[in-house]
């Protein structure tokens, strides 16, 4: 009895440390455990730490982009309202030069017709004043006036009234040869050489500039 009283309880204390060996593993294991997840945690702490940084400046990189983007698209804008305003500029300039140009052109329009009207005006009055300059021959002629039958028939040779200017009338070919011819009749002896039958431009005549101070004034 005693023997296994003895046996019993050697089982028993082997028992108990088995136990404690058991208790001593699971202890042991439990700080390895809870050391493995301070660790752990440490490591998710710094990294979290870490990653902090870098998704702020994730973050800060995309506002930046976005802002550039903003940017660009004003910049676009306006680069394109600056070529808009730019081609209406030289639109507007194009008009201006061809309306510059229509301006000179009626400029040289207004005065070629204000230099017809001009001539057209002295024209009239070499009519009038050959008209008064007849009458004042005809009437000298009629009272026998040799000189007067000259200026007279210069009056209606075309080439003089060509060398005066008059170019409204072309004159009376057959008539100038009639007073010329009764002027050199009556004394007038130049008349027979300076008639319009007579080669030779006008103003070489003699009797070209008494007869043109007579009509034109």
């Amino acid at each position: 009895m005693l023997e296994r009283f003895l046996y019993r309880m050697g089982y028993a204390a082997k028992l108990r440390a088995n136990d404690d060996v058991v208790s001593a593993a699971r202890a042991f294991a439990v700080a390895l455990s809870q050391r493995d997840d301070d660790a752990l945690e440490q490591q998710l702490t710094a990294r979290s730490e870490n990653e902090m940084p870098l998704a702020h400046e994730r973050t800060r990189r995309q506002e930046l982009q976005q802002q550039l983007m903003v940017r660009s698209d004003k910049e676009r804008l306006l680069v394109q309202e600056l070529e808009k305003q730019l081609a209406a500029r030289i639109d507007n300039e194009k008009l201006l030069a061809q309306e510059r140009a229509r301006s000179q052109e009626l400029a040289r329009e207004l005065a070629a017709w204000v230099d017809i009207e001009k001539l057209m005006a002295q024209e009239r009055a070499r009519s009038l004043e050959l008209v008064a300059a007849r009458r004042v021959f005809e009437q000298a002629a009629v009272r026998g006036s040799a000189l007067a039958l000259f200026l007279l028939a210069e009056t209606y040779d075309p080439a003089m009234l060509s060398a005066w200017g008059i170019l409204r009338r072309r004159g009376n070919l057959t008539k100038a040869q009639e007073l010329y011819a009764r002027a050199n009749a009556s004394g007038i002896h130049e008349a027979s050489k300076l008639g319009p039958v007579e080669a030779g431009p006008p103003s070489t005549r003699v009797g070209a500039s008494s007869a043109g101070g007579a009509v034109v004034t």
